[in-house]
């Protein structure tokens, strides 16, 4: 069975418990897929303490996995 990934975009609370949900149903053992998750904090705090260098990671990470 083929792996897949999963570029996740975390942020500030906005959409956080759906974004929750949403990752609890992806979980390999309820959909029977292998997936691999890689988080990305876009939080403001974040985003300022990388000088934005995590929206790049991010958006490298989007590119490359589709």
């Amino acid at each position: 069975m083929p792996k897949y990934t999963v570029v996740v975009l975390e942020g500030d609370q906005t959409g956080q418990e759906l974004l929750l949900e949403a990752l609890r149903v992806l979980q390999p053992s309820v959909i029977r897929l292998d997936l691999d998750f890689v988080p990305f904090d876009l939080s403001l705090q974040n985003r300022r303490a990388t000088q934005n260098g995590v929206v790049f990671e991010a958006a490298a990470a989007l590119n490359q996995f589709g």
